[in-house]
């Protein structure tokens, strides 16, 4: 059992002997307070976002439920994974020290106990150095189910999505390179198969080749793309993003049952959806040749700054195509085969 799983289990004892969540709340803000004002925090207070209050409030609930006091943030937020919230991260040795040092600081200006300093940092660098290992996931032993949230993400559209599970296989999903801004590339879960008890499994519909940004303090995603099997599941995309969908976004979905002449707008729950064929085989490809974006040029991009020239080109585009009610896509786009049908067994 790890030092942390140590923590979780035993009945209180570091929750109460720190003095209780006011006592949290302090050591988070003389934490962030560190982190503001050392230089060699400057990496890792970049990846957060500006405004810090929403993150703080996270934290604290967090670290109660940590310490072994009350379970808010798994009732709250559910039991997200270390390695899946901070992949998107570049975590190396040196923001592992920083981030250690602030919390060292942290702990001698809020807590009086030196005995019970030299335990929460031997679990806090605990995990920090595994989160700075570059192994696979798979290599790696499991931690505290229990993890701090995406700094930032739960100040922009992303929030629920990511609280409900929905943000799935991410190669990006943190800040992109344009201040105040996250971005995301993975898969959309749109419909969630039946859970037994505590099984694991995975959703019933997804969007594919997501690419998506939203900008810190708005609730709306500026910009999403992705891919569907059928034109039919547009309808499935419009709920799963809910109030996450403005008017003055851009949104585009490529549907692997469409005429590949065609092109057109669908408005749906408040927002006007491009719906497009694929022929470039994803929907990144497809989104350089409709953005008139040189592939050459952006190799040189990792994949936030690629996002963000990406999300650029998206938000100026002002294309107008035949538009359509949802019913009559439906009449127009022909029944997609089943992707499982006739397959060896």
């Amino acid at each position: 059992m790890s030092v942390l799983s140590t923590i979780a289990v035993v009945a209180n004892p570091h929750f109460a002997r720190l003095g209780g969540e006011a006592a949290v709340a302090r050591l988070v803000s003389a934490f962030y307070a560190a982190m503001d004002s050392r230089p060699d925090a400057r990496a890792i207070r970049a990846m957060h976002a500006a405004d810090l209050a929403a993150t703080k409030a996270v934290l604290v609930t967090y670290l109660c439920e940590w310490l072994g006091g009350p379970r808010r943030y798994t009732a709250e937020r559910g039991a997200p994974r270390l390695g899946r919230v901070h992949r998107p991260f570049a975590l190396d040795a040196a923001a592992a020290d920083a981030w250690l040092a602030c919390m060292r600081q942290a702990l001698h200006e809020c807590c009086a106990d030196a005995a019970l300093r030299d335990e929460l940092m031997a679990a806090f660098t605990k995990v920090a150095r595994h989160l700075a290992t570059p192994v696979s996931d798979h290599h790696r032993k499991p931690l505290m189910s229990t993890t701090f949230a995406e700094p930032g993400l739960a100040t922009t559209a992303f929030a629920r999505l990511e609280a409900e599970g929905r943000l799935l296989n991410p190669v990006l999903k943190g800040p992109t390179r344009k201040p105040g801004r996250f971005g995301f590339r993975g898969e959309l879960a749109l419909r969630f198969a039946t859970r037994l008890a505590d099984e694991a499994r995975p959703p019933e519909l997804t969007c594919d080749q997501v690419i998506a940004v939203a900008q810190v303090g708005d609730p709306k995603l500026a910009f999403f793309a992705g891919y569907l099997l059928s034109f039919e599941h547009l309808k499935d995309v419009a709920e799963a993003l809910g109030d996450t969908l403005g008017a003055g976004g851009k949104y585009f979905l490529f549907c692997n049952n469409i005429d590949l002449s065609k092109k057109y707008q669908v408005a749906m729950n408040g927002a006007v959806f491009y719906v497009l064929p694929i022929d470039e085989a994803t929907v990144y490809n497809e989104l350089l040749e409709l953005f008139y974006l040189d592939k050459s040029e952006l190799k040189k991009l990792d994949t936030a700054g690629k996002t963000d020239r990406v999300a650029d080109a998206a938000l100026k585009f002002d294309l107008g195509f035949d538009t359509i009610t949802y019913a009559e896509g439906l009449a127009l786009m022909g029944p997609v085969r089943n992707p499982n049908e006739n397959r060896p067994v």
